[in-house]
């Protein structure tokens, strides 16, 4: 696994620490901490005793992944892609909310409030359930709070408002 070494000293020199004093802490040898200091390599194993050494995540001491800025879209981009994204499930919940409801009038129609098939209390309990936990799957995508607060005047409570430039 790749580490940035500069991190790695930084870390243990903002400690006060030798490289022995690392390695007794972190419990691997002093060769293992000489080793990731030189050539920014080291074993998962390594990697998770020097992080839990100095009090971090192991992702703090990877090397910063570089990132071609053509690659990462503009913040107008991945707000226009989230939001047709949003809008997409929203139109599936309400298809399938939708259908699960025509099928819920049609069981009692056909059923009738007697039937001994499924028992109507039952049959639309489950329905309510499935509808229920498909509402809170889609709404806790992402953006969908907000896209819901924006499109039907609700209070969301936690959104960011992001402006675009």
């Amino acid at each position: 696994m790749k580490i940035d070494a500069a991190t790695v000293r930084r870390l243990r020199e903002a400690q006060a620490w030798s490289q022995e004093q690392l390695a007794a802490v972190a419990g691997v040898s002093v060769r293992t901490v000489q080793r990731v200091e030189a050539e920014s390599h080291a074993s998962m194993e390594t990697c998770m005793a020097l992080a839990i050494a100095f009090g971090c995540l192991p992702a703090d001491l990877a090397p910063p992944a570089a990132i071609a800025p053509e690659d990462v879209p503009s913040g107008l981009e991945a707000t226009l892609a989230m939001s047709a994204s949003v809008r997409r499930n929203a139109a599936t919940f309400m298809i399938a909310f939708v259908l699960m409801w025509v099928g819920i009038l049609l069981g009692n129609a056909l059923l009738g409030p007697s039937s001994s098939v499924f028992g109507v209390p039952v049959y639309d309990g489950f329905v309510l359930g499935l509808t229920a936990m498909l509402f809170v799957s889609v709404m806790t995508l992402p953006g969908a709070a907000q896209w819901a607060s924006e499109r039907w005047r609700w209070p969301c409570h936690g959104c960011r408002r992001e402006t675009a430039l």
